[in-house]
């Protein structure tokens, strides 16, 4: 009995495994990181596909949220091509990754390739396959994505730090794996990081023939949620990821019922996923002010707004000052003019009078010259 408790005691003082955040990741943090103009990235995201039934669940929302951290993270938008469900065909892949990418990619720039969706194998010859939206299993060459065919576009890259994250499985056994109809799963299977480039890093989310799965908890591939969570704690180089999801993976995976453990296949130099060196979770907090200092203000306020009050009383003042002046002047200027219009017709009058004076008297003298003269022209008459 004593054990019985005992043991009751200890497994209850055990913590809890604590069950995911479903919004953890979903909340994306601020980046302390230097935005690159350099860096570029496809994001690829297929859930729901037109010929498989089987969907390949909570890709097209993995692939949308890993874009929305690249943002996040400084890539700008305009050099992130997303490619989800219908908008990722056979032809979408091959326009994104062998003509758009390498007319965008800089040297010595990032290149970010992340996939997300069914893989397939081959059964005739074991060769990995990325299934775009039409791709149907029973007819891979002609309407699927070689990863052979990938990795070789992707190392003709070779002035960029290329990482390729591949969140698919190639067994046929299931997950995010299909196989044809009746087919078989292919027991060896060509390895989809055989023909990695020099330049290229490649992060799987299985084993060659393992299942890569999702987590109905999370409702994320359990690779790609760990993937976020690596890259919201502040980790940016690839190695250091890996170092970190693997074992997490490997554990939610072993929850399942299932054997997941994700490999890395490094470039010859180390490769970071961006410059991160700092990460905020919250805002920051507003400055505790104490009561004086709020007491203060509040009477700064009320100073303030009676400054106002009086300046405003002021500049009214003084517009009215300058009205009546205005008004003032208008009065004077006009009874100038009109003094002045008052002298101008008295003085055109005074001339007048005296032209009409002077035309007057010259009349009269010229009246009294003709009478003289008529004097002087008289002739007496003769005597009888």
């Amino acid at each position: 009995m004593i054990r019985s408790c005992l043991a009751l005691l200890f497994f209850a003082a055990l913590p809890a495994m604590a069950a995911p955040d479903k919004e953890g990741i979903e909340k994306i943090p601020r980046f302390d990181v230097v935005p690159s103009t350099m860096d570029v990235a496809v994001v690829i995201g297929i859930e729901n596909y037109r010929d498989i039934a089987a969907p390949s669940k909570h890709s097209a929302k993995d692939a949308q949220l890993f874009y929305e951290y690249l943002i996040a993270m400084g890539y700008p938008a305009r050099n992130v091509r997303l490619l989800l469900d219908d908008h990722a065909t056979n032809g979408d892949l091959q326009m994104a990754i062998e003509r758009w990418l390498p007319n965008h990619v800089s040297p010595g720039g990032r290149v970010i390739v992340y996939y997300s969706g069914h893989g397939a194998p081959d059964p005739a010859n074991g060769e990995a396959y990325l299934v775009p939206y039409n791709g149907d299993p029973a007819y891979l060459e002609d309407t699927a994505y070689p990863m052979k065919r990938l990795q070789r576009k992707l190392a003709e890259l070779k002035r960029s730090r290329v990482v390729l994250l591949v969140d698919a499985c190639f067994s046929g056994s299931g997950g995010r794996s299909v196989i044809a109809p009746g087919a078989r799963p292919l027991v060896n299977l060509v390895s989809p990081v055989l023909m990695r480039g020099a330049n290229v890093t490649i992060m799987t989310a299985s084993e060659d023939k393992q299942i890569s799965t999702s987590s109905p908890e999370t409702e994320h591939g359990l690779f790609t949620y760990h993937l976020i969570e690596a890259l919201r704690s502040g980790k940016s180089a690839v190695e250091d990821i890996y170092d970190y999801l693997r074992p997490k993976v490997q554990d939610d995976a072993r929850r399942l019922n299932v054997s997941q453990t994700p490999t890395l296949a490094k470039a010859d130099a180390s490769v970071t996923i961006a410059d991160i060196s700092g990460v905020v979770f919250d805002a920051p907090k507003e400055p505790e002010v104490s009561p004086k200092a709020l007491m203060e203000l509040e009477a700064e306020k009320r100073r303030m707004a009676e400054e106002k009050k009086k300046l405003e009383a002021e500049s009214k003042r003084i517009a009215e000052e300058a009205d009546r002046k205005v008004k003032e002047l208008k009065e004077e200027r006009a009874r100038m003019e009109k003094e002045m219009a008052a002298k101008q017709k008295a003085e055109r009058e005074r001339m007048d009078r005296e032209r009409r004076a002077r035309e007057a008297d010259l009349r009269r003298q010229e009246r009294e010259l003709k009478k003289a003269r008529r004097k002087k022209t008289y002739r007496a008459p003769p005597p009888p």
